[in-house]
């Protein structure tokens, strides 16, 4: 799943005419978040999470997920 996500953003970013840096994409495992039950909630997740993550303009998101559990 990282490598289609890591390749998307670099389809990404030449789309739009940014310059990509040598350097890798960092990952973090966020402990603290709630696992999904079963697969039906993926999506749910997902979206919650990723509008968490868009709208932090801190970029404090993995703070805050530590605090919820």
């Amino acid at each position: 799943m990282r490598n289609i996500v890591n390749i998307s953003i670099k389809m990404y970013n030449s789309h739009i005419g940014k310059q990509s840096s040598c350097k890798l994409d960092i990952w973090k495992n966020l402990y603290g978040t709630p696992r999904q039950p079963t697969n039906v909630e993926c999506g749910y997740y997902v979206m919650h999470f990723m509008r968490d993550i868009i709208h932090d303009p801190d970029l404090a998101f993995e703070k805050k997920v530590k605090g919820k559990i």
